[in-house]
């Protein structure tokens, strides 16, 4: 008998106590709550404790319930419960959360405004209906600080795993820290400062954290507007199309005065083919908007997406028109008509674009040179073209791309520039030695100059690098024919025929004829 009662002590010295319960618990207790998590198919994720800290529904628990989680509610000590609106703020690494639910609530925690002691003594007060509340208390056995100002705490006595989430609070019942879920057996637990999880706060660039980004649950809009536009920017890349539309709606209803929230939903809209409800957004966005300019090149951006761009091209001709971002705007709307196949009115708007420049061009006119080059090509005025390629590297001032020396040696060669055509393959060439398509066209432009040694050469090349083209060996057979080689050149051309060379079977009948 006597040793049963040893036993039985000594177990239950093992035990968190609540002896002596300080008399505000009964109060505390009503900001407590349990959190339960759900998957998108409603079955439940998680279970934890938490508590309120502002009577807005503002509340703390642990990270780890809503990785996952695509909806929550709390219980409170009344047996009520409160579905879980935003999280606030998240941090993985002392895996806590900062969350609102929706609606108001009679308790609330009152933080310390210091760290606690070591030594001290203090409570944990985990979720039990008001009637059955009951806090255990602690010793703070080692306080460490991080950030400069926050203390992650030691506490002398291991905790139950089902505590985790709750409250920890000095003596006069001032909230201190949140207690972390027990993993293992330990002989201590630890608890995180309650006033580094309330310094929680979204920033713009929060939604691309691996926190948040590994919950379905809402989150809520930043409370600085220029934070929260950059957030809107950064939701419609990491959000389903569902999330993304309760996003912004979220947004419009906290910013009403802000145009951003309206563009993105007419985006939204011209995505979901609703072109309709696109142009009701943007008449909204232009009537809350301050600047109106900036909202019309928005709009123009969403009418060339809806292929309304003959309405697109007006505004952005206006804009440049205005000096607003002229360059630009002359070559949007210069967009606008290539997509309706005017090349006119195509040239003539990046001819205003590039008169916006004064020569010698700097290097913002690079762009536009470069367009204006390659639709010279396309119209086939090449020489145009090689002219405006010329203008482009200039100003360029580095080494420019293999495949612009290609492109600009097809212009140069159907400008007939033939030694200009024949320098720029080889500097592509010397730059993407490997590239088979630049070698065949240098032995095409020197077969085309009468440089059939070296023609002889390169089609040779071609054929070590590819046997199975055709290419080297219509080259170098045509190059043997013209040296009179004819016998080995009849033999390589029927080798590019064999190989599916529609040009070979004329020169076959051409050079086998003599």
């Amino acid at each position: 008998m006597k040793y049963r009662i040893l036993l039985f002590l000594a177990v239950m010295s093992q035990l968190p106590l609540a002896a002596q319960t300080p008399s505000w618990v009964k109060k505390a207790s009503q900001a407590v709550f349990t959190l339960k998590t759900f998957n998108a198919d409603g079955t439940l994720l998680a279970s934890r404790n938490g508590f309120f800290i502002g009577s807005d529904g503002v509340a703390m628990s642990e990270y780890t319930p809503f990785k996952g989680a695509a909806s929550a509610i709390v219980i409170d000590a009344n047996g009520k419960e409160w579905p879980v609106s935003e999280l606030l703020g998240a941090n993985g690494i002392y895996d806590v959360a900062r969350f609102r639910i929706s609606g108001k609530v009679a308790g609330v925690l009152s933080h310390s405004s210091a760290n606690a002691n070591t030594d001290a003594k203090v409570w944990v007060l985990p979720y039990g209906l008001k009637k059955s509340a009951t806090a255990h208390s602690a010793i703070v056995s080692r306080r460490e600080l991080f950030d400069k100002n926050y203390a992650y705490y030691t506490l002398s006595k291991s905790m139950p795993e089902q505590f985790g989430g709750s409250p920890v609070l000095d003596d006069n019942g001032s909230l201190i820290a949140i207690l972390q879920t027990e993993t293992s057996a330990q002989q201590n637990s630890f608890a995180v400062s309650a006033l580094f999880v309330d310094s929680l706060r979204l920033t713009g660039l929060s939604l691309n954290s691996g926190e948040l980004r590994q919950t379905a649950m809402p989150i809520a809009i930043p409370e600085g507007k220029d934070d929260a536009i950059v957030s809107l920017f950064i939701a419609a890349s990491v959000m389903d199309t569902l999330r993304y539309a309760d996003y912004i709606g979220r947004f419009i209803r906290q910013y009403p005065k802000l145009p951003d929230g309206y563009i993105s939903l007419a985006r939204l809209h011209v995505s979901q083919n609703n072109y309709q409800q696109a142009d009701d957004d943007l008449q909204q966005a232009l009537r809350v908007a301050e600047r109106k300019d900036d909202i019309s090149y928005q709009q123009a951006q969403i009418l060339f997406t809806m292929q309304r761009y003959d309405e697109a091209a007006a505004i952005f001709t206006r804009l440049a028109q205005k000096g607003i971002s002229a360059a630009d705007n002359y070559y949007n709307a210069a967009q606008c008509n290539l997509q309706k196949k005017d090349t006119a009115a195509y040239m003539a708007l990046t001819d205003s674009a590039l008169a916006t420049f004064q020569k010698p061009y700097p290097r913002q006119a690079a762009p536009y040179l470069l367009a204006r080059a390659q639709t010279n090509h396309d119209m086939r005025k090449y020489r145009l073209a090689v002219s405006d390629y010329n203008e482009y590297a200039s100003i360029q001032g580095v080494r420019l791309t293999a495949a612009f020396y290609f492109q600009r040696e097809q212009a140069e060669m159907a400008g007939r520039l033939y030694q200009q055509a024949l320098d720029d393959i080889k500097q592509a060439i010397s730059i993407d030695s490997g590239e088979y398509t630049y070698r065949a066209e240098k032995a095409c432009v020197e077969l085309r100059v009468g440089l059939l040694d070296d023609a002889i050469s390169t089609a040779t090349e071609c054929i070590a690098m590819n046997s199975e083209e055709s290419d080297g060996y219509l080259f170098l057979g045509l190059a043997q024919c013209l040296k009179r080689q004819t016998a080995e050149g009849l033999e390589n051309l029927r080798k590019a025929q064999q190989l599916g060379n529609p040009q070979a079977e004329p020169l076959i009948a051409k050079y086998g004829s003599k």
